[in-house]
């Protein structure tokens, strides 16, 4: 009679929401909050126990409601009072895994009017371009044009964009700066990059092998893949530990070999067929930025049976026949590509000849400026060319496709920016040698205003 008594007895389990904490109530606290013990069998003793016919659990809860101050933040379960320990273990598990689970930001968490003011940043143009989705799931936005306020004067900048969490639990924006150059020579978390490293990080934009890095918190060494941030030029990295590998990609499997070349940081070259059918080659490797595999830019990504014929027709000098678009008869759009997959060299497109720093630019997978092009009606106006791994060949667009889109400045703007951005002279303001601040036009003070009627002095430069 006693056995079956204690097997219709059951227990109360709490879980802290703030802590994650789960254990078993054992009654109430002062304030209302529920005394916890941990679900070991030697403190069943002191288990708030009750049976199905009892008011125990009612009293509680009246008690709990009445008295607590945040009722939300805990989470209640009823289980068998014999086999607390075990089920409260299983919930734990269960509770783990949730929280391994994927969940997105919060937006809740965001201060749109403090970015704004901030920044310059709005909600409604983030969402418009795409970026808020990718911001929100943990990444970071294409380059976008920011506005921050610096000493009172606002500033337009191109910046990469995600959310990092504050001391208070909100959401913040960490911009990611163009840099003007990838500083290899310093040493980085403890590790000095090599000839070899620099050569693969600028080639492929990933660093090819694993290093020993240094956790700037805590000092502890842990192998990571570093590649490169291609937009603003920002050296990355991420553990191994925190990078797992697909199985497949589309229809096609990545094998246990695939695996542990790509966990050392090699490339690898794969015929990938997509879930429509479609086929091409590509070279596969992990990007700390992705957190897992991507298809290497400028690498090879050919479209099944169109690949590079070795006995393809060039002029003197290594430039294809083909350049400025126009394909002889038989060629394959792959001859923009080398037998290795790489980018083929060219040394003009159309009548716009490469210097040496272009044709390394776009081989690199950068944009090249063209100067004198002219657009669909004939008229002269200056284009961009760039290799599109997608299509396989290089394609022209009117808009920087490596730089953010520049949103023309408003009227009380439009001579600061001029004179600031882009070298012009405005009259009011020709020899006044202080950058020009928002919205001004003319001397702003008696010092800039002697600046502009002092007459220009003429001499030799030395």
């Amino acid at each position: 009679m006693e056995q079956k008594k204690k097997k219709e007895q059951d227990v109360l389990v709490v879980r802290d929401e703030k802590t994650g904490e789960i254990s078993v109530v054992t009654g109430l606290n002062k304030d209302g909050t529920p005394k916890r013990t941990p679900a070991k069998a030697e403190n069943a003793s002191d288990f708030l126990k009750f049976d199905k016919h009892g008011d125990v659990l009612d009293n509680f809860f009246t008690n709990f409601f009445r008295q607590c101050k945040e009722p939300s933040r805990f989470g209640f379960y009823r289980i068998a009072a014999e086999q607390a320990d075990k089920l409260v273990e299983v919930l734990k598990e269960q509770q783990t895994t949730r929280r391994n689970g994927y969940q997105p930001i919060d937006e809740g968490k965001i201060n749109w009017q403090e970015l704004e003011e901030k920044w310059g940043i709005r909600r409604d143009t983030l969402e418009q371009s795409g970026d808020l989705a990718k911001m929100l799931n943990y990444g970071k936005s294409d380059l976008v044009t920011v506005t921050p306020l610096l000493g009172g004067d606002r500033y337009e900048m191109s910046a990469r964009l995600e959310f990092k969490p504050d001391t208070n639990g909100q959401m913040d924006v960490v911009p990611h700066f163009i840099r003007k150059e990838i500083n290899l020579e310093q040493e980085y978390k403890g590790y000095t990059f090599t000839e070899e490293d620099k050569k693969a990080l600028a080639t492929t934009g990933n660093l090819g092998h694993t290093v020993q890095l240094a956790d700037l918190r805590t000092g502890e060494l842990k192998d990571s893949f570093v590649s490169i941030d291609r937009q603003t030029k920002e050296i990355l990295d991420i553990p191994v530990e925190k990078v797992r590998l697909r199985d497949k990609i589309g229809n096609t499997e990545i094998t246990a070999t695939d695996k542990e070349a790509l966990s050392s940081g090699k490339a690898i070259k794969k015929e990938i067929e997509l879930a429509n059918g479609k086929k091409f080659f590509a070279t596969l490797q992990v990007h700390a930025e992705q957190r897992g595999i991507e298809f290497v830019p400028g690498q090879s990504r050919q479209s099944q049976g169109r690949r590079q014929d070795n006995g393809q027709k060039q002029e003197q000098g290594g430039e294809a026949q083909t350049q400025g678009g126009q394909k002889e008869k038989g060629e394959r759009p792959s001859s923009w590509l080398t037998k290795e997959g790489t980018i083929r060299p060219i040394t003009k497109w159309k009548d716009n000849k490469f210097t040496d720093e272009q044709i390394a630019d776009y081989v690199a997978g950068r944009a090249v400026k063209l100067e004198n092009a002219t657009d669909r009606e004939g008229n002269p106006c200056t284009l961009y060319l760039k290799f599109n791994p997608e299509k396989g060949r290089p394609t022209t667009s009117l808009r920087n496709p490596d730089e953010a889109q520049v949103i023309a400045p408003s009227n009380e703007s439009r001579v600061q920016v001029a004179v600031n951005n882009e070298g012009k002279t405005h009259e009011a303001t020709k020899n006044v040698k202080e950058p020009l601040k928002q919205g001004q036009v003319a001397p702003k003070d008696g010092a800039q205003q002697k600046q502009q009627n002092a007459p220009r002095k003429k001499g030799m430069k030395i």
